[in-house]
């Protein structure tokens, strides 16, 4: 498996707020490109291009704080993200209770694509990728990714994602909380 040192640029456009209640307002897409210097490059080696992540950021609180429909928000997007709300949210935009999770999420982030090259696919920089993301974008909210994103199984626990019983389709974790499923080591 490759190793590198790598980082994230993030980039994404707001439209200036109108002062209404349109609910496109509440989110934001945002591009994250990937670039790693490999482990065994020289010291004076640049960063190349290893992948890109592309999401969605909610901002639940905001929308909450001026009465918008978090329905309505998720559904301005797209009809994936609005699936994503009836799966987190009960009738009254709380996050399910039987879920467990925080009852106030800030944000909710959607991982939805992440596209590696091919020198990159078997390292953990989409996972790290995924990592700084959620801890540089989100306060205190829920992280969703896509389940088809091509990570193993050990990189979703090691980020603390787990899925939600009947949504196959995705997983989720809590910006805050720590991996329940992590592996312990041994005592000496």
């Amino acid at each position: 498996m490759p190793s590198a040192i790598g980082h994230v640029d993030f980039s994404f456009t707001a439209c200036l707020r109108p002062w209404g209640r349109d609910p496109e307002q509440y989110w934001t897409e945002v591009t994250g490109r990937i670039a790693a210097i490999p482990d065994e490059a020289p010291d004076d080696a640049e960063a190349e291009p290893a992948g890109e992540i592309q999401m969605v950021l909610v901002r639940v609180a905001e929308a909450r704080n001026d009465r918008v429909s978090l329905a309505t928000v998720f559904d301005s997007h797209s009809e994936a993200l609005l699936e994503i709300y009836h799966a987190l949210f009960d009738k009254s935009e709380e996050v399910e209770a039987e879920l467990g999770l925080d009852p106030w999420a800030h944000e909710v982030l959607w991982v939805h694509t992440i596209k590696m090259e091919p020198r990159w696919k078997n390292s953990h920089l989409a996972a790290q990728a995924i990592h700084t993301a959620a801890s540089t974008l989100v306060t205190m909210g829920l992280i969703v990714a896509d389940a088809d994103l091509g990570l193993p199984m050990d990189d979703w626990l090691k980020l603390g994602f787990v899925r939600i019983a009947g949504q196959p389709w995705f997983y989720v974790r809590e910006r805050t909380k720590k991996n329940p499923y992590r592996r312990q080591r041994p005592r000496r």
